[in-house]
Formats: structure tokens, sequence, C-alpha cells
């Protein structure tokens, strides 16, 4: 099985298993501004939501520096794919080809937002400790 990584705070490794969900941020708020600028869609990054992963299984220095208050924090590790997909055909909510994704859009068109479901309900069930550097 292929998996992903995250690196972030025991703080916020708190909030994900409290509340047992993902964070999503807007794209005008990562470090790279330049991000979320398109030459063909302007500034589309103000729509866009991200969650910064890698599929490296290394671990990296670089992303405990950026993603980690002073390198002191955790990195997550889920499937490639954790979230249940919905199939949708032509036609249906407006979209003009068939459609894998992992929203729901019932969700968006009757309550107006939208949120992503794991696969697997036992997803965050399961927290390991692994622990690779000196003390």
């Amino acid at each position: 099985m292929r998996y992903l990584y995250h690196y972030t705070s025991l703080d916020t490794l708190a909030l994900i298993l409290k509340n047992r969900t993902l964070c999503f941020n807007n794209l005008r708020n990562v470090d790279d501004m330049e991000e979320a600028q398109s030459e063909d869609m302007g500034e589309f990054g103000k729509f866009v939501y991200v969650s910064c992963w890698t599929a490296d299984s290394k671990e990296s220095i670089p992303l405990w520096n950026l993603y980690t208050p002073n390198m002191h924090g955790v990195r997550i590790r889920l499937p490639e794919k954790p979230f249940k997909m919905y199939h949708y055909k032509k036609g249906e909510f407006f979209l003009k080809q068939d459609t894998d994704t992992c929203i729901e859009f019932a969700d968006v068109f009757a309550e107006n937002k939208y949120s992503v479901s794991p696969d697997n309900p036992a997803l965050l069930s399961e927290v390991r400790q692994e622990y690779t550097g000196t003390r």
C-alpha cells in the first residue's frame, strides 16, 4: 500500500484526533504567494483549499523545518487515497463529463457546504509512535 505523509505540530495532531478532521487552508495563506496565482485563471487560488502532504516515505529535514515548530512535532501517515469516493455521471449536478471525487455533491447543493469522509471509519483510530531521531 502507498502512503502520504504530513508534518505538523503536536497541538495540531491533538486537534485532528479530537475532532477527527483534517484542516485545509486557503491557497492564499501558503508560504509561496505565487502558488495562488494562475496565468490563465488569475487569482483562482482564493477559491482553492489545500493540505500539504508528501509521498516520500523518507523523513525530510526541510519539511520538519517548514511545518513543525522548531522541528518538534509529528509526521502523520495515511493511505494514499484515504477518502470515500463518489462517482457522478455526465449531466448530474451540471457535470460535463463523468467525474470521480471525494466530495458528495448532494451536500454541497443542499447545505452550501461539504466535507470529505474517510473510506475507512477506523482511519484515525490508530496512533503509533515512531521515533527515528536522537534525543
